[in-house]
């Protein structure tokens, strides 16, 4: 078999509740979590993030019309990030809300679920250089679309989120158990990809998300996993793998 790999042309990670208006597309690692108390409690703030990534598939269609990727020998098509583990900061207490704490998260699923809207980088801050994670001190700082609510400055989402429950809203979604919460992320998208390829959909890219169960928890430890983005050293960047039969 022959692997090719293609590396993200945008990536962000958006999140809700006190963290709706932030853009973080410059982070070095994508911070997942969810928990953290129930929605509107005074002592906890709930919140959840999500990852969107998209793919130029214009080189992969050239080889596929060319036949140096034959997809009628069979292709499958993976989305691997490499684990960050969540670093100190992000496990730090809030200074606003001090009561919630953090965890690294493990036994967990994460879904990928493909996004209806054409969306927008940003270019906010590194969540964790700039200690917007740790430190709330009462004026959010704007940095940019897309955001939890936004897709682009003048496109909201269908729902805030992209989907409020993503597996309810599209049948075509991908899953992952993390049984130790240190694996790396290999989650087979081939369906998600060949529908793209086929026009069934447009690649508007993935977005990585909690299952819905794990997002609606209302404990009030916040549970956070970590992967590498594309806006760290070379060998970490997240990357669409196309697994193929290179025989023709």
């Amino acid at each position: 078999m022959s692997r090719l790999r293609i590396y993200p042309s945008k990536e962000n990670t958006i999140a809700s509740g006190v963290y709706a208006a932030y853009n973080s597309s410059q982070n070095p690692a994508a911070d997942l979590w969810y928990g953290g108390g129930v929605n509107g409690a005074v002592d906890f703030r709930h919140s959840i993030s999500r990852h969107l990534i998209q793919f130029d598939l214009t080189e992969l269609n050239r080889k596929i019309a060319s036949k140096e990727v034959n997809t009628t020998l069979g292709v499958t098509y993976r989305l691997r990030m490499k684990n960050a583990i969540p670093g100190d900061k992000v496990l730090d207490k809030e200074q606003e809300f001090n009561r919630m704490q953090r965890a690294i998260a493990a036994s967990y699923d994460l879904i990928g679920f493909p996004m209806d809207k054409a969306w927008d980088e940003g270019r906010g801050y590194d969540m964790i250089k700039e200690r917007s994670l740790v430190e709330q001190m009462g004026t959010p700082r704007l940095t940019g679309y897309s955001n939890w609510n936004s897709a682009t400055t003048v496109t909201s989402w269908t729902e805030a989120g992209v989907f409020a429950n993503p597996t309810a809203s599209t049948s075509m979604y991908a899953t992952q158990h993390f049984a130790l919460g240190n694996e790396d992320m290999n989650m087979d998208v081939t369906d998600i990809v060949k529908n793209w390829l086929s026009g069934g959909s447009s690649n508007n890219g993935i977005a990585v998300a909690y299952r819905r169960d794990y997002e609606i928890s209302s404990g009030n430890t916040r549970y956070v996993s970590s992967f590498f983005t594309n806006r760290t050293n070379f060998s970490h960047k997240p990357y669409l793998e196309v697994i193929f039969d290179h025989q023709r």
